[in-house]
């Protein structure tokens, strides 16, 4: 496993990124789009919502695309992964998304990568129920697998050191199970 690194979603961490690509997921009943995919939007000057409008992307589960940013972030490439109705997130759901997303970074091997979790863009999400099964199956699936180093967004006013305690013991979990 590389290093991991954690960051509040923003502009300013966002431009200051320097992986190998940015890893985003959308969903199809959410616009306009919230969080690191609507910071990224607004830096892209609105490019991602209009691949949505003009429906070249829908942000359903059978949505994986690979972009470039032109130059308009640290990261060159973007990958966008379709998240299905972000009303019926579930787990299975989730879980089948860090799957398709673990399958496409294998056949790329980029050599970092950034990220958000699906679904977090507010602080409350952070701490609902199933929040550690996600944390879980983003480190089993993407995290742990991964050579490089990584960076997980998090939405704004999370507190970076709680999440990065409770990833400590999950991934006690993990190396157990």
């Amino acid at each position: 496993m590389g290093s991991l690194q954690l960051a509040e979603a923003g502009l300013y961490p966002l431009d200051k990124l320097q992986q190998d690509i940015l890893v985003l997921g959308v969903f199809s009943d959410q616009r306009p789009l919230r969080g690191l995919a609507g910071y990224l939007d607004w830096r892209m000057h609105g490019r991602l919502s209009r691949l949505l409008q003009d429906n070249f992307l829908s942000g359903g589960p059978e949505d994986c695309l690979l972009s470039n940013t032109n130059g308009r972030i640290g990261i060159d490439r973007l990958l966008v992964v379709g998240m299905g109705p972000g009303k019926k997130l579930d787990v299975g759901t989730f879980g089948a998304a860090m799957k398709t997303i673990r399958k496409t970074l294998n056949g790329m091997k980029p050599a970092s990568l950034a990220m958000a979790v699906p679904g977090w863009e507010k602080e409350e999400q952070v701490y609902e129920a199933k929040s550690d099964v996600k944390l879980a199956l983003l480190m089993e699936e993407i995290i742990q697998p991964f050579n490089g180093p990584v960076t997980l967004f998090l939405p704004r006013g999370t507190n970076l050191k709680d999440v990065e305690a409770n990833m400590q013991r999950i991934r006690q979990r993990l190396r157990h199970a």
